[in-house]
Formats: structure tokens, C-alpha cells, sequence
């Protein structure tokens, strides 16, 4: 696929191993013990007192962690970590404000506060935010490629090396400006930028058709996000996940807010709130959250995580 200009940026309109089974898994319905959670523990406050001032809390049109239209408007993983430090930061009010990452990042520069839940850390991001103790933890990215694909045969026991892939000059990907995928690919983006193509928009639709009309070999995203478009879609898309080397097999993600005295106050007093529900019910919902769009096996192995998790704040 020798059709891609050295670093050009295309903008469109519009955990596991290799096995080609892994997105045919059910994806059941909310239950009606998640519905009965959300109520009791992310519902949005009418009022603050506003004693501590207003929290402008960054929100992007980018399911599944914000979802801003349609009749799961407000259920994303970043809206409801929203919801839940919005009811116990009482002091406070609270006013979504819809935005792009890029505006949020231009935003912090100036200074300017902003909130935003549910972000990966950066070195370029620690320079304009605070951050929370980890909020999150979800599986890493994986690679996807549509089955029979011949990038099959060059993985190793589910998993294969992305900068041997890009270096050979055989195979073209594609993945998003604005997705952290961490630093070690992150640098391969860069190396290798003529094998990959980068999305300036995030659309899931786009890159399963790009895949199976063989416009690209390959995608890389991060399971639940892949899961969540399966589901809303309704039907499977054919694609096989393969873990990527130089990718963390997890990722951790906070609250940040802008790097301002502000920011502190309520980075103090989100951490302060973690601690108190840690080993809660509340607590443990924040960690199921991304455990909803994944497939039963990948959420019986996410199960496995709790204790890690409970463990690192």
C-alpha cells in the first residue's frame, strides 16, 4: 500500500490474544443492577453551594467516554466519573462545557480552569494539568486486523511487534491524532509516520471500513472503545485483536485539572473523595465502568484487576 505521502494527516468525514472469536462475544443489555448504581451513585446535582467557586468539566463528543446525543446521552465512562466527584464536591457547582481535546489543551495553556475526567497523563499534558490519583484502569491497546489476515502469521502467541510491522514497509495502519496509545508507540507514529495513517476525527465506523476494504492492513484502539461501536452497531465486524509489544498491557487514567491554584484545590479534594469510597460500592462501580463494552471473556480477566486496583491509590 505505497499510495500514502510521507507524514500526511488525513481527516475523514463521515486484552487479548489472536483469536478470531474474541469480538463475537454477546454484549448483554444494561442490567438492571448497573441501572440501579447509576442512580444511586453518579446521579448529577441540581445545585452547588458554589462556595468553592464553579468546576468547568471538559466534555467531548467521543463515545464511549463521553456520549453526548442519542438515548445514552450522559452514560459514558468519562460523564459518570463526572457524575460522581459532582455529587460529593458539594462546595462547588458544576457546568459541563462541550469542547475537543485540543481546545481543553489550548484552554490550560492560557490558563484558564478546566476539568476533565478519565485522561491518560503525558509528559506534554503534566506541564498543564494536575492530576488525580488513577480514577481508571482498562486493557491496552490492541492492533486489529480483519481475519485471514496475512499479519496473523507474524504474531507471537497473541501479541506482535508494531516497530518490525512498520519497519518492514509492507503494511499501513491507522489510528487517531488525539488517542494516547503511550509513549514507546506514540514514538513508532512518529518514526514510522509514512505506515500510518492518522485520523483527525474519532470514528470507529471509519476505521472497521478502512480495514475491510483494505484501504489499511490494520487499526489499533483500545478494546472497549472497539467494544462499545460493536455494540451500538449490532452486529460483528470480523476483526481479530493482537496485543502490541511495545504497549503496557494496561493503562491508567484521572482527573486533571488545569495546572492553576484552582486546579490544585479540587485535584486535593477529588483525591480526598477517592479515599473515602475506596472499598465502596461507588468505588467499585468507577472501576466496572469500562468493563461494560468488553466481551465476557475480557471482563472475567478484567474482574481480576480489582485488587490491583484497589491497591494503587
Amino acid at each position: 500500500m505505497g499510495f500514502l505521502a510521507k507524514g500526511k494527516q488525513l481527516s475523514f468525514n463521515g486484552g487479548q490474544e489472536a483469536r478470531p472469536d474474541t469480538l463475537n462475544e454477546s454484549m448483554p443489555v444494561k442490567s438492571i443492577l448497573f441501572s440501579l448504581m447509576f442512580a444511586a451513585v453518579v446521579l448529577w446535582p441540581v445545585a452547588g453551594h458554589a462556595d468553592g467557586g464553579l468546576i468547568h468539566w471538559g466534555v467531548t463528543d467521543d463515545p464511549p467516554f463521553h456520549i453526548v446525543s442519542g438515548p445514552d446521552v450522559d452514560t459514558g465512562y468519562s460523564d459518570m466519573s463526572r457524575r460522581f466527584f459532582a455529587k460529593r464536591l458539594t462546595e462547588y457547582d458544576h457546568r459541563k462545557v462541550r469542547l475537543t481535546l485540543a481546545r481543553l489543551m489550548e484552554n490550560a495553556r492560557h490558563g484558564e480552569n478546566y476539568c476533565y475526567c478519565n485522561l491518560l497523563r503525558t509528559p506534554e499534558r503534566d506541564k498543564l494539568f494536575y492530576f488525580s490519583d488513577i480514577t481508571a484502569i482498562a486493557p491496552g491497546a490492541r492492533l486489529y486486523v480483519r481475519q485471514g489476515s496475512p499479519i496473523l502469521d507474524l504474531a507471537r502467541d497473541g501479541e506482535i511487534g508494531l516497530e518490525a510491522l512498520l519497519r518492514s514497509g509492507r503494511y499501513v495502519g491507522v489510528a487517531e491524532i488525539d488517542r494516547f496509545f503511550g509513549p514507546n508507540v506514540q514514538e513508532l507514529f512518529r518514526t514510522y509516520n509514512s505506515s500510518m495513517l492518522r485520523l483527525v476525527t474519532a470514528d470507529v465506523e471509519q476505521k472497521c471500513r478502512m480495514v475491510h476494504s483494505r484501504r489499511v492492513d490494520f487499526f489499533i484502539e483500545y478494546p472497549f472503545v472497539l467494544g462499545h461501536y460493536v455494540k451500538i452497531a449490532g452486529k460483528k465486524q470480523g476483526l481479530v485483536p493482537i496485543r502490541i509489544a511495545e504497549h503496557d498491557p494496561y493503562v491508567f487514567s484521572h482527573v486533571a485539572c488545569t495546572k492553576t491554584d484552582f486546579g490544585k484545590r479540587v485535584i486535593k479534594r477529588i483525591n480526598e473523595e477517592l479515599r473515602v469510597a475506596k472499598g465502596t460500592d461507588a468505588y467499585r462501580f468507577l472501576f466496572d465502568m469500562p468493563a461494560r463494552d468488553l466481551g465476557e471473556v475480557s471482563r472475567r480477566e478484567y474482574a481480576k484487576l480489582y485488587d490491583k486496583f484497589m491497591k494503587m491509590n
